[in-house]
């Protein structure tokens, strides 16, 4: 999905997550036109767009200090295990990630 600007140039619009919400919806209510309602003789095929396969949360070392103030004490003990990893992590990026 593209917006045309006023210069004639294609712009993207949104993420592939974002247009993959909006197909899906489009998909199922072709669909339920189809099987349900028939209305319609054959639902065309909608292709969706390429999304990763995970999403990696990077947060700031004072963000993880937060985290980890308000986490209740069973939490905390698995947290300690792995500790050592994220602070290993954020030492050589800058950065803990927590996913």
């Amino acid at each position: 999905m593209h917006c045309v600007t006023s210069a004639n140039k294609a712009v993207p619009l949104g993420k592939n997550a974002t247009k993959n919400r909006y197909l899906a919806l489009l998909r199922a209510i072709l669909r339920k036109a189809e099987r349900s309602w028939r209305w319609i003789e054959k639902a065309p095929h909608i292709t969706l767009y390429h999304e990763a396969k995970r999403r990696i949360l990077w947060i700031t070392p004072a963000e993880s200090q937060r985290l980890i103030a308000h986490l209740p004490d069973y939490l905390f003990q698995l947290l300690r295990l792995h500790l050592p990893l994220v602070y290993v992590n954020q030492i050589s990026t800058g950065y803990a990630g927590i996913r």
